[in-house]
This record gives C-alpha cells, sequence and structure tokens, in this order.
C-alpha cells in the first residue's frame, strides 16, 4: 500500500514526553506528532500512557481528550516509577500480532527500553517510526527505528515552512476573530477553561475550515497574539503549561458594540451557529459519511448478535470498534453521541415498548426496521435540538450541515427532517 492507504498507530508514552518537554523548556504540543502520523496515512489507534492523576499533567490530558486519544492509566509506585513503557510495549505488540493490518507504528518516547519492541515489529514486517527530544532519547533508540523524528526538529522544520512558503491567508482574519469569540463563548458556557489549545480545537470543530495557518499566522499563540485579535482578548493565566485568554474587559462604547452580536445571515453562517447549538449539548455532529458507516455498522451488529438485544455500553463499545476499523477519527465522546441519540430518538425498544431508556446496563432491541430508518431518525433529533434552542431552521442551512450540498435531492432530506421534528417537537 501507498503511504495515503496505510493503516497507522500511534503510541504515545505521555509523561517521559512530558519531562522531556520541560527539560527543553519547551511545550508539547500533540498536533505535532498527529501531523507525522497522517503523513503516513490513516490514524486508526492513537493510544497515551501516564499517570494522569499527577497535576502536571492535566495540560497534556487536556489536549489528548480533545483529540480522542485512549488515554491508559498507569499507577506510580512509592519510587515514582510506573510502567507505561511496559504496558505501551505489550500493547503495541498486541495490536500488530491481530489482524489489525497496522502497518505503521509511531512510538513517541526516548526511552531505551523502546529497543527490544521496535526489532520486534521490523522484524513482523511493520514501518517503526519514533519520535522523541534529543536531551532525552537514546542514541540506539533513535537508529534502529526505521525513520526518527526530533521534536525540536517537527517545531523548527514547520516554522521554516511556513516562513519560506508565506501562502496567502485564504480565511478572513475578522471571521476568525469573530469564530474565537463564539469558541470562547461555547467553552464558558459549558463551565470549562478557555485554554488555547481548547480554544483552538473548538474553533475547528465550528468551522472545519479555520486553522491558523489559513488566517495566516505560523501558530495559533500568534494568532490570538496579532493586533485585532488582542483589542478583544488576552492571556489571563496558565492551565497547566497551556496559557488561558479571556475577553477584555472593553470601554463603554466598545462593549456596546460587541454586546449584541449580529445574528448568521448566510447559509454558512447558520451551519456554524446549529454546531454551536449541538456541542453547548455535548454532541459533536459527525462528517455525514461516518455518521451512515457508524449506524450502518451498530444496526447491522445488533441484527446479527446471539444475544437477545444489546445494552448501551456494549453499543458504545461495538461503534469504538466501527470507528477504528474504518479509520474514523473522531472524540469517544462523539462516537458514543450516535447510540445515545438513536436512542433519544425512539430507535430502541425495552420489553418490546420503543422508547428512550436511560440505563446503559438495559439490553434493547431495534425498534426500527433497518438502518436507513435509524439514520433518518437520527437526523431528524438533531434537527429536533434546533427546535428546542428555539430556533427555526433553514432547509438549505440543514442541508449543508447535515449533507454537505444543497442538492436537490439533500434539500429534500433537511425539509422532511424538519417537518418531523416539528410535528414531533411543536403538535
Amino acid at each position: 500500500m501507498n503511504g495515503a492507504q496505510a493503516r497507522v498507530a500511534l503510541f504515545l508514552d505521555a509523561e517521559n514526553f512530558r519531562v522531556a518537554a520541560t527539560d527543553s523548556n519547551r511545550v508539547f504540543y500533540y498536533e505535532h506528532l498527529l501531523n507525522i502520523a497522517r503523513e503516513q496515512g490513516v490514524v486508526v489507534l492513537a493510544r497515551a500512557y501516564a499517570d494522569w492523576t499527577q497535576g502536571d499533567m492535566k495540560s497534556v490530558m487536556t489536549q489528548l481528550h480533545e483529540y480522542g486519544v485512549l488515554m491508559e492509566q498507569m499507577c506510580t509506585s512509592h519510587h515514582g516509577k510506573n510502567t507505561a513503557d511496559m504496558q505501551l510495549a505489550a500493547d503495541a505488540l498486541e495490536l500488530c500480532l491481530s489482524d489489525s493490518q497496522v502497518e505503521t507504528v509511531i512510538i513517541a518516547s526516548g526511552d531505551r527500553d523502546m529497543v527490544p519492541l521496535v526489532h520486534k515489529l521490523k522484524r513482523r514486517a511493520i514501518t517503526v517510526i519514533g519520535i522523541g527530544f534529543r536531551n532525552n532519547t537514546g542514541k540506539t533508540l533513535s537508529n534502529v527505528c526505521t525513520q526518527f523524528y526530533f521534536y525540536e526538529d517537527l517545531v523548527a522544520a514547520l516554522t521554516e515552512s511556513l516562513a519560506e512558503e508565506a501562502p496567502a491567508p485564504s480565511y478572513d482574519l475578522g471571521k476568525a476573530r469573530d469564530l474565537l469569540l463564539q469558541a470562547m463563548d461555547l467553552i464558558v458556557s459549558q463551565g470549562k477553561t478557555t485554554s488555547q489549545s481548547l480554544v483552538n480545537t473548538t474553533m475547528k470543530q465550528l468551522d472545519p475550515s479555520f486553522s491558523h495557518n489559513a488566517a495566516g499566522f505560523s501558530s495559533f499563540g500568534a494568532f490570538v497574539a496579532c493586533e485585532l485579535v488582542a483589542e478583544n482578548v488576552e492571556i489571563s493565566g496558565k492551565s497547566g503549561m497551556d496559557n488561558v485568554i479571556a475577553r477584555k474587559q472593553l470601554a463603554p462604547s466598545k462593549a456596546r458594540e460587541h454586546t449584541q452580536p449580529s445574528p448568521p445571515e448566510t447559509p454558512e453562517d447558520l451551519v456554524a451557529h446549529y454546531q454551536s447549538v449541538l456541542l453547548n449539548k455535548g454532541v459533536q455532529v459527525l462528517p455525514r459519511e461516518q455518521r451512515a458507516m457508524l449506524v450502518f455498522g451498530l444496526v447491522r451488529a445488533i441484527q446479527t448478535s446471539s444475544e437477545e438485544g444489546m445494552t448501551l455500553l456494549a453499543m458504545n463499545s461495538k461503534l469504538e470498534e466501527i470507528a477504528l476499523e474504518n479509520g474514523i477519527e473522531a472524540p469517544p465522546k462523539a462516537i458514543h453521541k450516535i447510540s445515545h441519540t438513536l436512542n433519544i430518538g425512539r430507535c430502541f425498544a425495552h420489553d418490546l415498548t420503543p422508547a428512550y431508556e436511560p440505563d446503559l446496563n438495559v439490553a434493547l432491541t431495534l425498534a426500527v426496521p433497518d438502518a436507513e430508518e435509524a439514520k433518518r431518525r437520527l437526523e431528524t433529533t438533531y434537527v429536533g435540538a434546533l427546535l428546542i434552542a428555539n430556533l427555526e431552521p433553514d432547509p438549505k442551512s440543514v442541508a449543508l450541515w447535515l449533507y454537505g450540498s444543497e442538492q436537490p435531492a439533500d434539500l429534500d432530506r433537511a425539509r422532511r427532517a424538519i417537518q418531523e421534528a416539528t410535528r414531533l417537537l411543536r403538535p
């Protein structure tokens, strides 16, 4: 297979990396590791190991959670040691000995104890890429890997590349500033801290076309520090090793200008608004193709199960398997929300009665004839959330939001979803 098709697994010794970053006077950004992984192919698994109860791991934990990385808890002994390296090696071997068809394994660690693992993986024709810090990586490890990247070089190469290319910004700076403020308001409404990494991730969830590069900046921090954005926000403190940003206290005249933001006007603006409403409810609406894979796979699993029904907990595990098999990169919470939303949409029955069932351990059966009907009810439930928020859904914007197009067939689907949601919620 070529690089675009290869299946990639990423294993991160998070505590090792955090210590190395601190010793090198650098901030660790998981996105640098993810960029290397994505260059190799489709990331089917990302897993990190640490004692997450340690206070200095909170900023790393926040980043990994937002990217949907599986975080394994390692207990620290009274000697201050844990078994992260052993568990990482065991999991990597288990994955590659299974039928996962993983072709490339990325090991983010400078620990020389990884050398035997690298040898074993290479003997199975697995490409092994290592990533570590210069001051924390044994020479043997960097030599035995198929390819090895030093974290410092990744940051330097990115900075140099951006300086050389200096592409014309493709994302309007004023629009980016408004998106940042919208993301910050959403995070605050959820009771979370507006750290730079979380604000950056939330902005991309609200508008996938946004990136600090598209706005013309080499880093998200540089975007926040630019004159137009700095008029509205400021660095207010630290969350672990990450900066926390907050709205500035504006002068009265300026404050009045920002008190009532203008309502969304274009369908694209409404799409971002719809996404914001659902995110505020803890629901990330996945792209059309991913939703279909997950719903159809789950319905098939329930239909062919040897058990009498399936619990919501079992459904969530099955959805994670389906996501892994199909290379769907999404936070576990977003994947689990598929079963939750199907449940709200009365797609399941308990004791033959179609109804919402809050108990995660109760075995449920299908209350819909097929996966197509389940998918339709899922989308109707999404639209229902807009009605509950006292919005009047626009068919064209709903079509763009749920189906990614304004084709006549998708407009018809959007209209039917709006009509059905209205019938159920506003009889």
